[in-house]
């Protein structure tokens, strides 16, 4: 199991306005977001994970463990039924209802020392990709 846990610091980001919009993020905060540079802390025990995203507009806590549904909270304060996987070495978060027309956001640990995490967030055929570095 990929030991995520640490203080990741973003680098960049690919084609993550587009994916805002097709989430329903007017014009206006998708610029605003697409623009922030959000540091994550992820502590993890085994399958338990705290994950803060920390940007200077907003801080958002998810708590969760690997297997086991748990309420969501988005960026807009909309709430839903989420479930987080492993695919592989990749921590997966999906919707429980209807998973085909809701965000898939992945995270795996990338580079030869695994100090890169990148995440892949989907909404139907619209991909992009925030890359972070671990802080030493």
């Amino acid at each position: 199991m990929p030991n995520f846990a640490g203080t990741w610091m973003h680098v960049k980001s690919e084609n993550f306005s587009e994916y805002l919009k097709a989430n329903g993020l007017n014009f206006l905060l998708a610029s605003m977001m697409s623009k922030a540079s959000p540091t994550l802390e992820i502590h993890q025990t085994g399958d338990e994970f705290v994950i803060r995203t920390i940007t200077t507009m907003k801080t958002r806590e998810q708590q969760f463990t690997v297997g086991q549904a748990f309420e969501e909270v988005h960026w807009s304060g909309g709430t839903k039924q989420s479930i987080a996987i492993f695919e592989g070495d990749k921590l997966v978060i999906k919707s429980v209802v209807d998973p085909e027309n809701n965000p898939v956001i992945e995270r795996e640990l990338i580079g030869e020392d695994e100090t890169e995490l990148m995440m892949t967030l989907r909404k139907g055929d619209v991909v992009a990709k925030r890359y972070f570095k671990k802080r030493d």
